[in-house]
Parts: structure tokens; C-alpha cells; sequence
């Protein structure tokens, strides 16, 4: 004959508690019995007694172990579901808040962790818990936290980022709560491989500059998508040197240098990272100037000169301090000399005076020289950014040019260039005006043969020229078609008038 656990005085036990505990042990009672032997029924029900009897309120962690039995004694043999109740009941010894947080999140954690790691997670927990309410709120966080957690991380990383929360407790319960309830969502951008990085900075932040971890929080994961994927955990180490060694702004140069990075091809970030590490063992300052100007840099110089730039700069770091970081910021006079060296190509701001200077006399008005770059925003030419191009009152000529192997050749181009949009200027290629009556369409208005009575116009013009090619359905189309045969005019009239 099967034994039978001794219900009736069970039941008189638990009378003593408010009626939720009674209810979930008869709803559990009714399903463990599928899982637990006579005998087993009688040590799991005590257990639930021993948790609810601590304090006050513990009764409500009683209710949590009930309610959670079902799901758990299903996955684990009844040593483990005994561990797991005693776990339980330890925590509402600290806590009960603690206590029925971690009874209702094992059923989920049990999806992730094997029977067997119970105590270990539940330790992580534990290890929390202050005494204070402060800290049983986080606490209670962190088993709240938990299923999400370790959908992205193992025992060994949730560890580490509970080191890191414990450490920031110690400077603002309210961030490491915060920081704890938005990690799921912030490890869910970080690769597994960067994980383990990506928690030793913060742990580093948390201990130097703890203000810093929001905006960590925030923006790192974003910052390791300019990186290329093998040196992501490489940028992270070296921001975590950076910040033990007084680098300056790590958040700062976690976006800044990030962001310069990818604007640089990634076949080349393990020799910039590799720069950035040797640079850092002389003057960790200087690693963030260095990587933020590299693009400025490898415009200028060839991939094989870039060494020999890195290296004068270091050398001067040596000898000057101040002297290296306004070298590597592209500040001093001898760093520009360095880079001049080392190239044939020709900077715009270096000949621009002289340039303005030829276009005027050439064009007998106040031209100005501007960088294409500027128009990007303005939309204005009919040339692409990248292409020297006017509208007619300024001249927008490349920031920096390197077309041939000699400086001479390459100042010369400049003034090709700089002749031909003159030439635009001096023979008419502005002078169409958008409301002058047509000449070839006696009838009809240019405008309405084009388009009809709409126009194609996605902006408001800036010149008139501008305004014509909004009127056609491609306007790319005629933009090409009038630029060919308007520079091939111009082309022809800058040699007939300039032989």
C-alpha cells in the first residue's frame, strides 16, 4: 500500500498564514504528487512552512514556492528541488522581497541553466543583498532580470556583470538598478565574443569614473559597429587601458575613435589598433588624438608614408609632450611640414589665396573658393560633391587633390580646374535666366512644352539653371545631357581665348 505524507497536519500548519499560501499548496499539492514520492510530498510542504514562518511577510515567498513548484519539480530530481527550496528559504531569511523575486523567475532561468546551477545563480543574488532596501531592490532586480539575462549571457559573464552592478552599487543604487534592468537590452548588440570586454570596461568605469556608465550603457554597443568584427574586443581592451591609465575621456574616445575608424577600410583597423596600443605606451592622451585624425590623415599620405608620419609624431612625443599632441591633432606647424613631406598631393587651404587671387583677376569679379564638401548640404552646381563645379558666384574646388606624382603638376591641375569654372562664369553659363520668353518655342512657353503645368522639383533652386532641370521628369538625366555639351563649349572657348 502506497504511504501517504501527512496532509491534515500540514494543512493545520499552514492555517496560520493568509489563505494564498493555503490555496497554492493545494494547487501544487495536486501536481507534485505526479513528480514526488509520500515521504518527498512531506519535506517539500515543510519547506514551504519553514520559508513562510521567518518574518512578517514572508508568507508571500511561501506563495511564490508554491505557485513555482509545478514548473520546477517537473525539470529536477528532488535533491535539487530540495536545494532549490532551501536556496529560497535563505534568501527570505534576508529577504522575502528577495526571496519571492527569485522563486518566480526559476521556472524561465530553468530554460537556460541546468538544474545543478541553482545555487550559483541564486549566490549572484545573495551577493547583493546589503541588509538596506536599497539593496534588496536590486537584489530583487537581478532575479526579476534574470531570464533575460541569460538569454545572452552564461553563468560565467553574468558573474562578471554582477561584479560590475556590486561596484556601482557602491556609488548609486539608482544607476546599477537601472543599469541592471537595461542590460538584457544593451547585450543583446554585443556579439559573444565582446562580451567579456565590454564588462571589464565597465567594471574599470564603475571603479574610475563611475558617471560614465550610463552614457557607456547607451552608446558602446552602438560605437562597436564601426569596428571590424576581430578587432572589436581589441578597441574595447584599449579604451579599458585608456581609462586605467588616464586617457581621458573614454566615452569620448569609445564614440570619437569608433566613428573615425569607420571611415577607414577595416582590412586596415589591426594596423591602426596596433599604432593606437604602441602610442599608448608612450602617452595614452595622445591614442584618441591619433585614431580621430587618422582619416584626415591617410588622405593626404600614402598607406606606405603613414608609418613614417606615426613615427616622427612619437618621436616628438618623446622629446615634448605638448609638441606631440598638437602633432598627432594636426595642430603644430612641424607636424604639417612632416605631412607635406610625405605627399605630392596639394591642399586647398594651402594655395587658396593665391587661387582666389588668379580667379579674380581672371573672372574681374569677387569670387570665393570653397571646399566641394560644402556642397552636400546646399545642393547647389550641376556637379556631383566631389567635382569642382560654381553656381556662379562662388568657385567649389576639391579640398585636396593628388592626381599626379609631383606638387607642381598638382597645383597645375587646380588651375585647370579653377580656369574651367571661371570659364562658366566669363562665357555665359549662368546668364539663362528662368522667366525670359523662349526663343526657339514662339508659341508656347519653354516650361509647359518641358513639363506641362507641374514641375519635377524636389527643393527650392538655388539658381536658375537649377530651376530649368526641376521642371524635366529626369532631371538627373538633363543635368547630364546639359553638363556635356556645356563643358564641351566651355572646353573650346577657354582654348580659343587662352591659347
Amino acid at each position: 500500500m502506497e504511504d501517504e505524507h501527512d496532509s491534515p497536519s500540514l494543512e493545520a500548519e499552514l492555517e496560520r498564514f493568509p489563505a494564498s499560501v493555503v490555496s497554492e499548496y493545494h494547487k501544487a499539492e495536486r501536481e507534485a504528487k505526479r513528480w514526488l514520492k509520500p515521504e518527498d510530498l512531506d519535506a517539500w510542504a515543510r519547506e514551504g512552512i519553514a520559508i513562510a514562518q521567518h518574518s512578517f511577510r514572508s508568507w508571500e515567498a511561501a506563495t511564490e514556492y508554491f505557485r513555482a513548484t509545478p514548473e520546477v519539480a517537473a525539470r529536477m530530481a528532488f535533491p535539487q528541488l530540495l536545494s532549490w527550496a532551501r536556496w529560497g528559504r535563505s534568501l527570505s531569511a534576508d529577504s522575502p522581497v528577495v526571496s519571492s523575486s527569485f522563486f518566480r523567475a526559476s521556472p524561465q532561468v530553468l530554460n537556460y541553466i541546468e538544474p545543478e546551477s541553482i545555487g550559483r545563480w541564486a549566490t549572484y543574488g545573495k551577493s547583493l543583498y546589503k541588509g538596506t532596501w536599497k539593496s534588496s531592490s536590486l537584489a530583487s532586480t537581478y532575479f526579476e532580470s534574470s531570464p533575460r539575462l541569460l538569454q545572452f549571457l552564461n553563468l560565467n559573464e553574468l558573474e562578471e556583470l554582477i561584479g560590475f552592478i556590486d561596484t556601482l552599487a557602491e556609488k548609486s543604487y539608482d544607476l546599477a538598478n537601472e543599469c541592471l534592468a537595461n542590460a538584457d537590452g544593451v547585450f543583446s548588440k554585443v556579439e559573444p565574443p565582446d562580451r567579456r570586454s565590454f564588462l571589464s570596461l565597465a567594471s574599470v568605469l564603475a571603479r574610475s569614473n563611475w558617471r560614465d556608465i550610463k552614457p557607456f550603457f547607451e552608446n558602446g554597443s552602438r560605437s562597436l559597429v564601426y569596428l571590424e568584427k576581430s578587432q572589436r574586443s581589441r578597441f574595447l581592451s584599449l579604451a579599458e587601458r585608456l581609462a586605467k591609465d588616464g586617457g581621458g575621456n573614454a566615452i569620448g574616445f569609445l564614440l570619437d575613435a569608433s566613428a573615425a575608424l569607420g571611415e577607414i577600410d577595416q582590412s586596415r583597423h589591426v594596423q591602426m589598433l596596433g599604432m593606437a596600443e604602441r602610442l599608448a605606451d608612450v602617452c595614452p592622451p595622445a591614442v584618441g588624438e591619433f585614431l580621430r585624425n587618422a582619416p584626415q590623415v591617410l588622405v593626404r599620405v600614402k598607406d606606405q608614408y603613414l608609418e613614417l608620419w606615426f613615427e616622427e609624431g612619437v618621436k616628438i612625443l618623446r622629446e615634448n609632450e605638448d609638441g606631440g599632441l598638437a602633432f598627432f591633432r594636426l595642430e603644430s606647424g612641424r607636424g604639417e611640414r612632416v605631412l607635406e613631406s610625405l605627399t605630392n598631393g596639394v591642399q586647398l587651404d594651402r594655395i587658396k589665396e593665391i587661387m582666389t587671387m588668379y580667379c579674380r583677376a581672371l573672372s574681374g569679379r569677387p569670387v570665393e573658393l570653397l571646399p566641394t564638401q560644402d556642397l552636400k548640404e546646399r545642393g547647389i552646381g550641376w556637379n556631383s560633391s566631389e567635382q569642382p563645379t560654381t553656381e556662379g558666384n562662388n568657385i567649389y574646388l576639391p579640398a585636396f587633390v593628388e592626381r599626379y606624382g609631383s606638387k607642381e603638376l598638382n597645383f597645375g591641375w587646380f588651375k585647370v580646374i579653377a580656369t574651367h569654372q571661371v570659364a562658366h562664369m566669363e562665357f555665359g553659363s549662368f546668364e539663362f535666366q528662368f522667366e525670359r520668353p523662349s526663343s526657339l518655342f514662339a508659341d508656347q512657353d519653354q516650361r509647359m512644352v518641358i513639363a506641362g503645368a507641374s514641375s519635377n522639383g524636389a527643393h527650392d533652386p538655388v539658381t536658375d539653371v537649377q530651376r530649368f532641370f526641376d521642371l524635366f521628369p529626369d532631371r538627373q538625366l538633363a543635368a547630364d545631357i546639359f553638363t556635356l555639351v556645356e563643358d564641351g563649349r566651355i572646353d573650346f572657348r577657354v582654348k580659343w581665348e587662352y591659347p
